[in-house]
């Protein structure tokens, strides 16, 4: 299976340690963003309780902070 790439050829779903590492962000401080509800995880397709995070969001995260 291969995972869905946006137009420029970067993945469109991130794991946790990307999504944060893009953000700039710790860990522990990427979690207690996802804990106040300003991004929001989705579930990996296929894969049992993996949270994946849409790179389109973590831009606009980003761009908005």
């Amino acid at each position: 299976m291969t995972h869905p790439k946006s137009p420029d050829h970067e993945p469109a779903l991130l794991s946790e340690e990307a999504a944060a590492g893009k953000c700039g962000l710790s860990r522990p401080t990427f979690r207690r963003w996802i804990a106040a509800n300003c991004i929001e995880p989705v579930m990996a397709p296929g894969a049992a309780r993996t949270e994946l995070y849409r790179r389109e969001d973590i831009d606009a995260f980003t761009g908005s902070r």
